[in-house]
């Protein structure tokens, strides 16, 4: 059986109205906050059920050192939501640091 990634876009008026359509640079932790606070961790095992991908907290772990983006990532788990590290092309070296920092976790 094939199993497919499904990305799903967020209404940022189901998650507080603008509180996640701020500037990334003035809401970095405060996405994650807002989904954090508004979503449950699940009632149920995932499985092998695929991860509910909101590109709204994309790259957000970046401004987090790493026991705080462990930590994040284990709650985003127990709720079904995965994370994503953000990729520049202008900026190779900084890009590929992250990525690798974050799958380590």
């Amino acid at each position: 059986m094939k199993r497919f990634a499904f990305v799903v876009f967020v209404s940022v008026l189901g998650f507080g109205g603008f509180e996640l359509a701020m500037a990334q640079s003035e809401a970095s932790p405060r996405n994650l906050s807002v989904i954090l606070e508004r979503t449950q961790p699940l009632g149920h095992p995932r499985l092998s059920h695929p991860l509910l991908w909101i590109l709204l907290i994309s790259g957000q772990l970046d401004f987090l050192g790493n026991s705080e983006a462990a930590s994040v990532l284990n709650q985003l788990e127990d709720r079904g939501i995965g994370s994503t590290a953000d990729w520049h092309s202008s900026d190779y070296e900084r890009s590929l640091a992250e990525g690798l920092r974050i799958g380590e976790l």
